[in-house]
């Protein structure tokens, strides 16, 4: 099997090149097609603009963040309990290594969009696209700090002060948690509308031909 680096063996500076390199190419790809989904007509722009957008599987990307999240806090708060504390160690370090490597994907594909948004909708879309980029780099730092901490990588720097490492760990657990409880999910609110409107349709179908 490939050897992966893990991140709680991560250095800032590798952790910084690991964002670039899974960020580099969506962002370039993203840049070039929606810049000339510009010029072309209104059928061909939504078909690249789909087919860019589709990339992000934003839902998805932030449950990872947040199960990642929790678990890996989860894991440095209980510290003192071996089974629990390694089993949530090994499942969120997978969960979160997946979450951070999509999240440098999606920023590039968010941070791609930004010239042609600008182009089209002014300031506005570029205070919220830069908003959203700097909350998924938050995230993934979070995370990180996650994982160095669930693995006992900080004790050094608190010497070897246990309760330190769990009260971070509850910190980034209280982060995490917060950052759910007051998640939108704005990128589901059209496509469950449309959702519920087909439902009510479909049942309110068959009584209206009855009469």
């Amino acid at each position: 099997m490939p050897q992966v680096i893990q991140l709680q063996d991560l250095t800032p500076k590798q952790a910084s090149g690991r964002i670039w390199y899974f960020f580099f190419t969506p962002f370039w790809v993203s840049l070039l097609l929606t810049l000339a989904s510009l010029a072309l007509d209104n059928y061909w722009s939504r078909v690249i603009v789909e087919a860019v957008s589709g990339q992000l599987a934003l839902p998805l990307i932030k449950l990872f963040l947040y199960v990642a999240g929790w678990m890996l806090g989860t894991a440095a708060f209980l510290a003192g309990v071996p089974l629990i504390a390694k089993f949530l160690c090994w499942s969120g370090e997978r969960v979160a290594s997946v979450a951070f490597d999509y999240s440098s994907a999606a920023n590039g594909v968010i941070l791609g969009f930004l010239p042609a948004a600008i182009i089209q909708d002014g300031a506005r879309a570029f205070a919220v696209t830069i908003y959203v980029s700097l909350v998924i780099l938050a995230l993934q730092a979070c995370l990180w700090a996650s994982s160095y901490l669930a693995f006992g990588k900080a004790d050094k720097h608190f010497n070897n002060y246990r309760w330190l490492t769990r009260l971070f760990g509850l910190a980034l657990v209280a982060i995490f948690v917060w950052a759910f409880h007051g998640e939108l999910w704005s990128e589901l609110k059209g496509k469950c509308s449309q959702s519920q409107q087909s439902r009510t349709t479909q049942s309110t179908g068959p009584a209206k031909a009855s009469r």
